[in-house]
């Protein structure tokens, strides 16, 4: 499986609902897109120190499923509408082939 993972922490000024915005936004867009199977968003829950604020991890058999998701328009717009919240952003692409308990 492909999976495209991201980490945001965002702007001083962002808010509890324009975190939660923007997560339902993600999981809207995605539920269009079948060549998704494995999904997961949600901000931090402070476990660890340092860590980034929101994640967000998508999974896909292939990398052009993947890529029909991520070049999608409508996907690309959610991403310029939340632009302004976020203050850095980290992404990665990887291949897993084996999975816990296989």
């Amino acid at each position: 499986m492909i999976f495209h993972t991201v980490l945001f922490n965002f702007v001083e000024d962002v808010t509890s609902e324009n975190v939660q915005g923007l997560e339902d936004a993600l999981r809207a867009d995605v539920a269009n897109f079948p060549q998704v199977t494995f999904y997961a968003c949600g901000p931090d829950l402070g476990v660890s120190v340092g860590s980034d604020q929101f994640a967000i991890v998508a999974g896909a058999e292939t990398a052009e499923d993947l890529e029909h998701y991520l070049n999608d328009p409508g996907h690309k717009a959610i991403a310029a509408d939340w632009k302004h919240l976020v203050a850095t952003r980290h992404a990665v692409e990887f291949e897993s082939k084996k999975y816990l308990n296989d």
